[in-house]
């Protein structure tokens, strides 16, 4: 099974670049932090996340301490 990418940005053309980079990989995409955390609390297996800081609403720093308490394993970037 790939490894499941949550990538998290605001802009969709830095999303789009990054998940052709990204081809091998099962990439989810968030546009903020809210959704993000979201797709979190679904059952998804999430791997790994690539996380933007400056975002509208909760910003990075915010959304990257709820991901650890959400997931204390998870990868993040």
């Amino acid at each position: 099974m790939p490894v499941k990418i949550l990538l998290v940005d605001d802009d969709k053309g830095f999303r789009e670049e990054l998940r052709s980079y990204l081809e091998e990989y099962d990439c989810i995409e968030a546009s903020s932090g809210e959704e993000a955390i979201g797709i979190l609390k679904r059952p998804h297996e999430i791997d790994m996340a690539i996380l933007d800081v400056m975002m509208p609403g909760a910003n990075g720093t915010e959304v990257l301490r709820e991901m650890q308490r959400l997931d204390p394993g998870l990868g993040i970037i």
